[in-house]
């Protein structure tokens, strides 16, 4: 089985691609209802990554785009 090569991306990168996948998974489920194992799902990434970036949900949820970009 191989693997696709990981992307290093810088912190501002990294940080607005788990603001995106956090859109998702708070506009699918509402805040109360996601976790944050959800976010990291989402974001492609580790809880652990999440974590690093957002001391917690409160500041990950304060933080999402109210109208988020896709694509």
């Amino acid at each position: 089985m191989t693997h696709a090569p990981r992307k290093l991306l810088s912190r501002s990168q990294r940080q607005a691609a788990i603001l995106q996948g956090a859109a998702t998974a708070f506009a699918t489920k509402g805040f109360a209802s996601t976790a944050m194992e959800e976010v990291a799902a989402a974001s492609g990434i580790t809880k652990e990554i999440v974590y690093r970036h957002f001391a917690s949900k409160e500041e990950l949820y304060g933080r999402v785009p109210i109208f988020p970009v896709n694509g």
